[in-house]
């Protein structure tokens, strides 16, 4: 239960995950749009990657921005960041990015919450990273900034 209503959650250990590849009506990158979740800040990794969005729908590393996923996690891919983690990074391949088109930015802070509200919303040239206590206050902008390039974006 959360504040009085009841909730459901996916739990995975270390190495364990869940991919859909016949996935339909996720966005391109021709297409903007955006994903959320709500997850503990308590039992998150610290190693790459384990993200909920849109990934590669061949299940390749096809390459820096074809992929926009949330991460939540310990792990701080583009050095420095703020605080000791975990963080709300956008997972856009091959790294996991605080903000801007390198990664870099230190203005994404820890997230030690119980509970995380994570977002990422991106278009064909920016992405955004939203998060805060899923239990009270409101939401951060970590980032809102232009995306890596080139933007190759896979969905169907």
């Amino acid at each position: 239960m959360m504040n009085g209503h009841k909730v459901y959650g996916l739990y995975t250990k270390r190495n364990m995950g869940y991919r859909n590849t016949r996935n339909h009506g996720c966005r391109n990158r021709h297409q903007g749009g955006g994903m959320y979740m709500v997850g503990s800040g308590r039992s998150v990794n610290d190693s790459c990657c384990y993200d909920y969005g849109n990934v590669e729908t061949d299940m390749k590393d096809d390459g820096t921005g074809t992929m926009e996923t949330i991460n939540l996690s310990k792990e701080c891919w583009f050095t420095p960041c703020t605080g000791t983690g975990p963080w709300v990074l956008a997972d856009l391949e091959n790294g996991l990015f605080a903000g801007g088109p390198t990664g870099h930015n230190t203005k994404n802070t820890s997230v030690a919450y119980d509970y995380v509200t994570a977002i990422v919303k991106g278009n064909s040239t920016s992405y955004a990273i939203r998060a805060g206590n899923a239990q009270s206050g409101t939401l951060k902008t970590m980032s809102d900034s232009s995306r890596p390039s080139p933007n190759k974006l896979q969905g169907r």
